[in-house]
């Protein structure tokens, strides 16, 4: 069966507006990696008010294009990093079209391993994530001008079932967050589901919560603010070749608060070494 689990967990991408690791529990081996370019439209002409309701709103639209990395450092240790480069667009009141590109919050991450045994896992992240860098100040913009740290916890299982090798995983992180606004908790669910030795599906939710509430001190659809989200996503991953996979999927924003509605759709291919 050339789809390992194993090798499947090591390649499964966590993703939404507010920027995310990969998030697994299982490491790379050390020597070896993986690089992935994912491709993002998200659009919404929603945006979710305080209380959580849905109202209408000029449409907003960002288009990502996203290299990653991850490489096996040590046996108990593996380093990444991220870049988000992002074309923004925003309309006004009278339909005027507002544009804006350059580079979201770029990360940096080392991930350790706690604890292995047969197919339970549990690894931790440390991340910083830099500050945004785009060519106008003002709006739109898709992150912050400040440094962001982030630590998280991973939990992962995986099993048989009908014959196929399958993962669930859980992340659970706190994020500091520099300057006024608050810290975030962040909630990550992923189940992979082995259809076929060359094809997976990836059911995903996240869950984006501030710490201490929502402070109103901005406002905002792309997530630099203090805001509450709930996300899904749902993606197949197929086998190209030995070492490379191509990954197609859908996203959207099902509840919030002081954030933008709204979904979109995500491609990413990823190679291994």
């Amino acid at each position: 069966m050339r789809c390992v689990f194993f090798q499947m967990l090591a390649f499964c991408i966590a993703w939404s507006v507010c920027s995310q690791v990969m998030a697994n529990p299982w490491l790379q081996k050390p020597g070896e990696g993986i690089a992935i370019l994912t491709a993002l439209q998200y659009d919404t002409d929603r945006y979710f008010t305080r209380s959580g309701d849905s109202i209408a709103q000029p449409r907003f639209t960002k288009r990502e294009l996203n290299p990653y990395v991850e490489y096996g450092w040590r046996e108990d240790w593996t380093l990444g990093g991220s870049i988000f480069l992002h074309d923004l667009s925003q309309e006004d009141a009278s339909g005027t079209q507002r544009t804006n590109w350059g580079l979201g919050n770029s990360e940096l991450f080392a991930r350790r391993r706690v604890w292995e045994e047969g197919r339970v896992a549990l690894s931790a992240d440390t991340l910083v994530a830099l500050p945004s860098a785009y060519e106008r100040e003002e709006d739109p913009r898709a992150g912050r001008n400040d440094y962001d740290v982030a630590f998280a916890l991973n939990g992962g299982y995986g099993f048989r079932l009908f014959e196929r090798e399958h993962f669930s995983m859980l992340r659970a992180a706190y994020r500091y967050r520099h300057g006024l606004l608050r810290d975030q908790v962040q909630l990550e669910a992923r189940t992979g589901v082995t259809l076929h030795e060359d094809w997976m599906l990836l059911p995903e939710m996240s869950l984006t919560l501030p710490a201490r509430g929502i402070s109103g001190v901005a406002t905002s659809v792309a997530g630099q603010n203090d805001y509450r989200l709930l996300r899904g996503q749902i993606s197949v991953v197929y086998q190209l070749a030995e070492a490379t996979r191509l990954q197609t999927g859908l996203f959207r924003h099902l509840d919030g608060a002081d954030t933008g509605g709204g979904g979109g759709v995500m491609v990413s291919i990823w190679r291994s070494f």
